[in-house]
């Protein structure tokens, strides 16, 4: 009965330490990579550039991006 006490005490300490480890998705990271290419591409862009991509200039695209990064939302101020 002991045994199987610590056994179970001995698993439940091992299945901690690796829920405690991160995942590292390497798909992520593509992702990332791909998005700061177009961001990139973008703020280089041209006004006109801009509009054909995106239908706004990169001054409103600038702007979008600040509101985005500080979290504003609809109904929010």
């Amino acid at each position: 009965m002991v045994v199987a006490i610590v056994a179970l005490i001995s698993s439940n300490l091992k299945r901690r330490k690796v829920d405690d480890e991160p995942i590292c998705y390497g798909l992520g990271l593509e992702v990332d990579e791909h998005r700061q290419k177009n961001l990139a591409l973008i703020y280089n862009s041209t006004d006109v550039e801009c509009l054909a991509m995106l239908r706004m200039t990169r001054a409103h695209f600038c702007t979008l991006q600040l509101v985005r990064q500080r979290g504003f939302s609809h109904g929010q101020h």
